[in-house]
């Protein structure tokens, strides 16, 4: 009778024993598989235009098996759950593919279509709109205008816009009209707001000073036609802001070169882009040297650019903008 009952209850034990071992398991293995989930979640990034840095969202994103995964929210931001290699598309850009590893946070960007001005996004102090919704007369010059054009003198390329005339005497004076505007101040730009970035151009007495801006710096020219009072301040004639270029992601790379000219124009530009998944820098140490066609015309000018994006977080990002300009 005594071994029976200890039989009875060896093999109760025994039962709880293989109950609670089960019980174990299966809470090891729900642990298991939600620790693979959350570790394959840890590919997150976000795809910005690559000319002004602006979130882009229904950004497709597709495997290497040609499946869609997702796409990017109002935020551009979008999320991936395992290491492949990915194509982001999206109408009026040029389609990217590369390969993603695991990583914290990335930025893709992709260049707009020259082609296909609906999606073109128009960068001011106090919004951010596509070109076609808005009520106003814009015109945008794309780096490809800027770099298709005279790298030493600004005016060719403001004067390829249509209601916008720039006059210049020597490569440091100027006089800007928009629709006619300006046009009775003699000597100099007024009655029209500039800025560098959302840094201002245009002094107290309504000035405004463009020409000493290295042109190869420049990503990027909005001008907004009219008056811009609500945004910019009294700006009668309209607003002109040069957007510098803060570099590539995830590239790098040195450039430099040599222009000469007639009058004993010289001009030496060194560049450099540094970059990789999260930051962008762009230093540009330009020496430009003119002798003049006229006395009182001499050009001597050094600058030094150096223009950087850093993504802290999906969030939070820190732009710097740093120009030194030594001209006589």
């Amino acid at each position: 009778m005594v071994k029976n009952f200890i039989r009875y209850n060896y093999a109760k034990n025994c039962e709880k024993i293989n109950i609670s071992t089960k019980l174990f398991a299966l809470k090891c293995l729900f642990f298991f598989f939600i620790s693979i989930q959350l570790s394959a979640q840890n590919i997150t990034g976000k795809v910005i235009d690559a000319d002004n840095s602006i979130e882009l969202s229904d950004v497709l994103i597709t495997n290497s098996a040609n499946d869609s995964v997702t796409s990017t929210d109002a935020n551009g931001k979008f999320a991936l759950f395992s290491s492949d290699t990915y194509t982001f598309s999206k109408e009026g850009y040029s389609s990217k593919t590369i390969t993603i590893s695991d990583t914290e946070f990335i930025i893709i960007e992709l260049q707009a279509q020259i082609e296909n001005l609906n999606e073109v996004l128009i960068t001011t102090d106090n919004f951010q709109s596509q070109l076609k919704t808005l009520a106003t007369a814009i015109s945008v010059i794309t780096t490809e205008g800027i770099e298709n054009n005279n790298n030493v003198n600004i005016a060719p390329i403001l004067n390829s816009v249509p209601g916008v005339f720039m006059h210049n005497g020597t490569l440091t004076t100027n006089r800007i009209t928009i629709r006619g505007i300006g046009s009775r101040n003699l000597y100099g730009t007024s009655k029209i707001r500039a800025y560098y970035q959302e840094i201002p151009l245009t002094n107290g007495s309504g000035e405004s000073t463009i020409e000493d801006i290295e042109m190869s710096t420049l990503g990027r020219i909005e001008i907004l036609k009219g008056p811009s009072s609500s945004m910019y301040g009294a700006g009668l004639g309209g607003t002109i802001q040069l957007i510098p270029s803060k570099g590539q992601f995830d590239e790098t790379s040195i450039k430099s070169g040599y222009t000469f000219g007639s009058f004993g124009l010289q001009k030496f530009i060194s560049q450099a882009n540094l970059g990789n998944q999260t930051n962008s820098a762009n230093i540009v140490f330009s020496d430009t040297q003119s002798d003049g066609y006229r006395e009182n015309n001499k050009l001597n000018r050094q600058t030094l650019t150096i223009a950087t994006n850093h993504f802290l977080s999906d969030v939070n990002k820190l732009t710097f903008i740093g120009n030194y300009i030594d001209l006589k």
